[in-house]
Order: structure tokens, then C-alpha cells, then sequence
């Protein structure tokens, strides 16, 4: 079953119990880490298809443009407004913590996406991070015949999900393409 039906199955389950006699409109807040990327707007999509189904549920999506602070400001945002449910796909599993712990004490769920805050929450959905990073060491290995030059680019600081990413990539070059030599690597933050 993919992630986003996952996804969107606990979001509904979770409507479901708190649904009362009485039809009410729930405000669901997707905050990815950006829009735009190939990702976030597949989990989107899928969460609208699901959602289409039920014209009660309405979705506002929010561009964090790479930054956990513009991340924080929604999350408070979206506490003020009284949003029903949060999906985040956090940019920092630590820093967005305080935000998750704030959404769920004031009584709305919160389900990660992709890295989990370190604040316990009400469920995360997630891929599993070393081996996805040894399946494209696996697959560029291939692709490079073997041999060559590699330069890594990395995730954010604190995205824990890419430094597992890494972990996985390494572990396959080093144990399945000795000819093939990882020569350096440097952060993507800020980078575009």
C-alpha cells in the first residue's frame, strides 16, 4: 500500500471518530517541506484524490520553502486557526518538536510524513530511509558501470531522513562498487 494511501486512510479514520451527529467541515493543513517538489505534490495529490470523496474535508496546503521557521509560523498559524488535522513533512525533526507538542496538546492531531519530530505524535508515515539510500547507490553503481567519481549532495542539517539516505548510499558503494570512489561531500541547504 503507498505512503499516501496510508496517509490518507488515518486522516480519515481519524474523522471518522470525531465525527459527531451534526456535518461539519474539517480543515486539514498540509506543510511539506516545500511545494514544487516531485514528492510533496504526489503526497498531496494523493491526499486529494482520497479527499474529493469527502466534500467536508478541505485541505490548505502551505510552502515552507526549505525553512523550518517559516515552518514553525505555520504550525502556530494553523494552532491559532483551529485547523482539525496537521500532515507535516518536518524540516527538522527536532525543531519542529515544541510546534507538534503545541498542535497536539491543543487537540489536533498531527501525522508526519517522510521524518518524524521527535515529539511523540499521533502517527508517521514513513519510508525506510538506509535502504532507499542503498537501492540508488545500488542503481547509480550500475549506471556508472562500476567505476568512477562521486560527489554526494546532502539533505539539510537535521533531516535525519537524509542522513540515513546517506548511510544506505555509502554502505552499497562500499560494499557492492569498490572502483568507485565517493570524493567528497557538501549540504544542499540553501540550494535550489
Amino acid at each position: 500500500m503507498s505512503k499516501t494511501r496510508i496517509m490518507a486512510l488515518v486522516l480519515i479514520t481519524c474523522i471518522a471518530f470525531s465525527a459527531g451527529a451534526q456535518a461539519t467541515t474539517y480543515k486539514v493543513a498540509y506543510i511539506p517541506q516545500s511545494i514544487g517538489q516531485p514528492n510533496t505534490n504526489a503526497w498531496f495529490e494523493g491526499m486529494m484524490r482520497v479527499f474529493r470523496t469527502y466534500p467536508n474535508v478541505k485541505v490548505q496546503s502551505f510552502d515552507a520553502q526549505l525553512k523550518a521557521e517559516l515552518q514553525v509560523s505555520f504550525m502556530d498559524d494553523v494552532i491559532n486557526q483551529k485547523y482539525d488535522f496537521i500532515v507535516l513533512q518536518a524540516m527538522d525533526a527536532a525543531g519542529l518538536s515544541a510546534s507538534v507538542k503545541a498542535a497536539e496538546a491543543a487537540g489536533i492531531p498531527v501525522i508526519t510524513v517522510n521524518l518524524a519530530t521527535i515529539q511523540k505524535h499521533t502517527a508517521s508515515v514513513q519510508m525506510a530511509d538506509i535502504s532507499a539510500g542503498y537501492a540508488v547507490g545500488k542503481e547509480m553503481g550500475k549506471q556508472l558501470g562500476g567505476k568512477g567519481n562521486v560527489v554526494i549532495i546532502q539533505s539539510p542539517p537535521g533531516a535525519i531522513l537524509g542522513v540515513n539516505r546517506e548511510k544506505g548510499f555509502r554502505q552499497a558503494v562500499a560494499e557492492l562498487y569498490p572502483n568507485i570512489k565517493i570524493v567528497g561531500a557538501q549540504s544542499a541547504e540553501g540550494w535550489k
